[in-house]
Order: structure tokens, then C-alpha cells, then sequence
């Protein structure tokens, strides 16, 4: 389009191409006064970039409607509205541990300040660790998804939201005695090369008891067809008191079988560092998800097989199993989640 305007630029100049001489002149000068303003104007949306635009707009729109059906935490995370969501897990590994787990993350709208404000109360196990590591889908490995929670209140204030940019602060305090305050701003920005979209998510927060510490995420997503998504996630995170890094790689597929039921699969690594990185262990998992009623009761089964360090690496079978509740203003009507 550039090179169009510009050969059309050049062929109205005068002593070029149209040769505007004095009788021509006030065509060249119509030209200049009317046409060029029009070509800049779609100069300032030319086809490509619509059609990059178009082809952007649907992928995010996709992978948002997979996050929010298998309950992503980062759509928590970057909701400004009223929702509570509770879950109650049980998880059995080599048919010898069992653990059992509920948490509750809950986000009220505050009136009267144009959705900017949120009361939180959220566990922070969930919140931090899952996802910044992409739980779903597996970048941490199940057999550590399961913990004791330890919750957070306070407020949220959303600085910026758009469709590619979402920056919060939280303040507040961890509710354990004594109490243990609590400060963190998150931001996440969505870039996009062709039909892959490239999501930035990193979290700076403090913790009165524990000291600052930072989570970085960067998420590959491409929608391969309709209903399917892949992702390829990657995760650091580092806490100065301990002065370790953690890091997480993980493939996965989301596969959507209809409104109501999806698969995911996955499989990767988890690794640390002090000096020098090492494995700590490998995972896979092919977590199913259902709702049972409406968009507001779901149900999920996920086994999984995990190879530890702190085990020699040996194989460990396991199988989890959750039961998940939504409350809030639109989830009690039937799911309305786009497939494409």
C-alpha cells in the first residue's frame, strides 16, 4: 500500500507522468486537496494490518474462551467483575497418598468506581503459583497442585485493561497470625506474529514475612483448528530470601470437544537453580473437564505420571479428581463459549 501511495505521489508531481502544466494544474491541485487526504486516511488502516488485526482479535478470543472454560487462574486474576469460585479436590497417587484439598477465591465489584476496584479474597497458593506456572495444562506438576492454601484480602485496582494489556495492583494481608501484609502489581501484554499470539505475564510482589520476589511467564499460543489450541508455556519464578530460581516448561493441547466437555494434554519439566539449573522432575497428565450444570457446576478427572529427583526419578502414578462451583452474575445461564 506504501509503494501504491508512493508511485501515485510521484506521478502527480508536476513534470511527471501527467506533465501538469498551467492547463492541468487544477487537476494535479484537486488531486492533492482530495484524493491524498482519502489515501493517507486508509494509509492509516491499510488491508494487511486489518486482516492482521481480524486474524489477532480471533485467536485471543479463542484462547481467552479455553482459559475461561478449563477456569484458567490468570481470567481470576484479570476479571473486574463479581465472582466466587470454589473448588474441592482429592488426589491419590500409587494408590497410597491421599490428599484432599478446598479453596475459595472470591472477587466483589465495588460500586461507584467504574470497575476499577475489586474487594479480593483469594488463596494464594493458587493465585501465584498456578497461575504463573499454568495449571492448566499442567507447567506445574499435579502431584504439587494439591496443598494446604493459605488466603489473601485486600483490593485490586486495575490500572489498565484492554485486550492486549492488563496491568492490577493488590494490597492487603495474608490471613495467618500474626497477620502478614501483602503488595504485588501485575502485568500482562499480548503480542502476535501471524496466527501465533506470544502473552507476556509477570508478577512483582512483597510479602512482610518472606521478602520481594518475581514471576515470569511466557505463554505460545496457535490455534491449530477449530476447537484446538496449543500452547507451549514457560515459567521462572525467584524469591530473594531463598535465592533459588524455579523454572517450568510444558506442551499442551486444549482440545474442546463441545460447550460443555474439553480434554488437556500435557507434559513437561519443572527445574531449579542455585548455581547451576537441574531437573527436578517430569510430568504428564490428560485432564478432562465437564459441566454438569449450566456454566456454574463443573466436574474434572486428570491422571498423571510424575518422575521426581527427590525419588530417584522413579515413576508415580496418580489420578485427581475436582469439583468446581461458580457464583456470580453469568453463571447461572447456559454456557455461551465460543468453539472458533
Amino acid at each position: 500500500m506504501k509503494a501504491v501511495f508512493f508511485i501515485l505521489l510521484i506521478l502527480a508531481m508536476p513534470g511527471v507522468g501527467a506533465k501538469a502544466d498551467s492547463s492541468n494544474g487544477s487537476e494535479t491541485e484537486i488531486w492533492m486537496n482530495q484524493m491524498l487526504p482519502d489515501l493517507m486516511k486508509k494509509e492509516d488502516e491499510p488491508l494487511f494490518a486489518l486482516g492482521h488485526q481480524t486474524l489477532s482479535s480471533g485467536l485471543q478470543s479463542f484462547s481467552q474462551s479455553i482459559d475461561s472454560f478449563f477456569t484458567h487462574p490468570r481470567m481470576d486474576v484479570e476479571s473486574n467483575g463479581t465472582r466466587l469460585r470454589i473448588n474441592g479436590t482429592s488426589q491419590y497417587i500409587n494408590k497410597e497418598s491421599e490428599r484432599y484439598n478446598f479453596s475459595v477465591n472470591f472477587s466483589l465489584d465495588l460500586p461507584r468506581t467504574k470497575k476499577r476496584l475489586n474487594l479480593i479474597f483469594l488463596s494464594i497458593s493458587e493465585d501465584l503459583t498456578q497461575e504463573e506456572t499454568g495449571e492448566v495444562g499442567g507447567a506445574s506438576s499435579p502431584e504439587n497442585s494439591v496443598q494446604e492454601q493459605d488466603y489473601f484480602a485486600g483490593l485490586r485496582l486495575f490500572i489498565e485493561r484492554n485486550k492486549n494489556i492488563n496491568i492490577s495492583a493488590d494490597y492487603g494481608v495474608k490471613l495467618v497470625m500474626p497477620l502478614d501484609p501483602f503488595a504485588r502489581i501485575r502485568a500482562r501484554e499480548s503480542v502476535f506474529f501471524g496466527d501465533w499470539e506470544l502473552r507476556f505475564t509477570e508478577n512483582l510482589f512483597w510479602f512482610e514475612s518472606r521478602g520481594q520476589g518475581a514471576r515470569l511467564n511466557i505463554d505460545f499460543d496457535k490455534k491449530i483448528r477449530k476447537g484446538l489450541l496449543f500452547r507451549q508455556a514457560n515459567r521462572g519464578s525467584w524469591l530473594k530470601q531463598e535465592g533459588v530460581v524455579d523454572y517450568a516448561h510444558s506442551l499442551n493441547l486444549f482440545h474442546s470437544l463441545s460447550k460443555k466437555a474439553g480434554w488437556v494434554y500435557s507434559t513437561g519439566l519443572n527445574s531449579r537453580s542455585t548455581r547451576n539449573p537441574y531437573a527436578a522432575s517430569y510430568f504428564v497428565s490428560a485432564r478432562y473437564r465437564r459441566s454438569i450444570y449450566r456454566n456454574a457446576l463443573f466436574a474434572e478427572v486428570q491422571p498423571f505420571g510424575n518422575w521426581s529427583r527427590d525419588r530417584n526419578f522413579g515413576f508415580q502414578a496418580g489420578i485427581e479428581f475436582r469439583i468446581q462451583i461458580l457464583f456470580g452474575p453469568k453463571y447461572m445461564r447456559p454456557t455461551e463459549r465460543p468453539l472458533e
